[in-house]
């Protein structure tokens, strides 16, 4: 899965400075530090311990695991406000122009 991500986010990692050749190593490594040291709290530890505690460790893995919290779940806001858009640009207001969109 993180090869997986690491390959559709490429380019925007790049952008950031990310060393994506590094991505997987520092994930098993991750892990496995994970494991070891909060084995009783792996259930109550939040991302951003996770981050304070090892970003200087991990920054490459951690930063794909930022872009990929930082996505919205669902498109339902997005699909809402086309639906509205559809609305009041039907074939009636077809004339209307895009800066009275927003008085309406």
């Amino acid at each position: 899965m993180v090869q997986v991500l690491t390959t559709q986010f490429r380019s925007s990692l790049a952008g950031q400075g990310v060393e994506t050749t590094a991505i997987e190593a520092e994930w098993t490594m991750l892990k496995s530090r994970l494991y070891s040291r909060n084995k009783n709290q792996l259930t109550t530890l939040s991302w951003e311990r996770v981050n304070n505690m090892y970003g200087e460790d991990f920054p490459n893995i951690l930063s794909l695991m930022d872009l990929v919290l930082a996505l919205p779940v669902q498109s339902a806001e997005c699909e809402r406000v086309f639906s509205q858009m559809k609305l009041v640009k039907s074939d009636w207001r077809s004339r209307l122009r895009s800066d009275r969109y927003l008085n309406i």
